[in-house]
């Protein structure tokens, strides 16, 4: 549900602090802002869309405090409220009982989230899922989620290069923020090394998704939008992957950017509705889920 507008511009100032803090590496002061944010909820509490990402903040607090115990709850009051498929929680759910040492919960929650997002989101956390990689066969377990039955088709998995995907994902930690055109230059070198079929594959999907983020960094508009429409036609359904409305998310802001107002609304509809509101948890979120509700999505 939607809050009132004082009380959301009032709870998004105090998420805003939070974040702050966050980036700061003030982790006590952030939970402090997140948490008098989520006082200000209505009760009960868990009916608003806010409940879910100010309790997921709260836990992330207290994950990089080291407070194990307490962040496992708060994220998984997040998955019982619904978040059975948002990589993030499942991963901090992971991660947890990483390091309560209960590794059979550790081991089916990163193996969820590696099965969503594959090795991109373990980015932060190598060590998770190098212990995870030598606990399962990931490669066979990837696989085998790829072959999908849709009607009476079947789709087989396509075999990716996992070295491929492997030194991409480490060249990209080498460019700083605010290289630009040589994260443009290493996503174009990527995704002509990267074989057919290139919209069917885990690699394929970060790689647009990296292009379009750095355009629109860049306010390169025309050529985000560009690569947005090849982002489009990303095939879900034989990659095996879940479509969570990320790519829609980035689309719409592609088309809102280059002032086509009515795509830009039928792709930000089409994120939140896929996302359940949880598209705005990405970049630029707080700015675009304003512009939502000015567009009365």
């Amino acid at each position: 549900m939607e809050l009132p507008n004082t009380l959301y511009d009032q709870i998004e100032k105090l998420s805003k602090q939070g974040n702050k803090a966050m980036d700061d590496k003030d982790y006590q002061n952030a939970m402090v802002f997140f948490q008098k944010a989520e006082e200000l909820l209505p009760l009960p509490k868990e009916k608003w869309d806010a409940y879910i990402w100010l309790s997921a903040s709260v836990g992330d607090a207290y994950f990089m405090m080291q407070d194990y115990g307490t962040s496992l709850n708060y994220f998984y009051r997040c998955y019982k409220l619904g978040e059975i498929d948002n990589p993030f929680i499942l991963l901090r759910i992971g991660e947890n009982y990483f390091e309560l040492q209960d590794y059979n919960n550790a081991k089916e929650f990163l193996l969820r989230t590696y099965m969503i997002e594959g090795k991109k989101i373990f980015k932060n956390g190598k060590k998770y899922l190098q212990w995870l990689s030598e606990n399962v066969d990931l490669k066979q377990k990837k696989s085998s989620s790829k072959t999908i039955t849709a009607k009476t088709k079947v789709f087989p998995a396509f075999d990716e290069d996992e070295d491929l995907f492997n030194q991409y994902i480490d060249e990209t930690a080498l460019c700083e923020s605010h290289e630009h055109e040589k994260m443009i230059d290493l996503i174009k070198r990527y995704w002509d090394m990267l074989p057919e079929p290139k919209t069917a594959q885990s690699l394929g999907y970060h790689l647009l998704c990296d292009m379009v983020i750095t355009y629109l960094r860049m306010q390169e508009y025309t050529m985000a939008l560009h690569w947005a429409r090849v982002f489009d036609t990303f095939d879900f359904v034989s990659d095996g992957r879940i479509d969570s409305g990320e790519k829609d998310y980035y689309v719409a802001i592609c088309y809102y950017k280059n002032e086509d107002i009515n795509k830009a609304k039928e792709y930000f509809t089409a994120a939140k509705v896929k996302s359940k509101g949880r598209c705005f948890a990405n970049l630029w979120g707080d700015e675009y889920k304003k512009i939502c509700k000015e567009l009365n999505i």
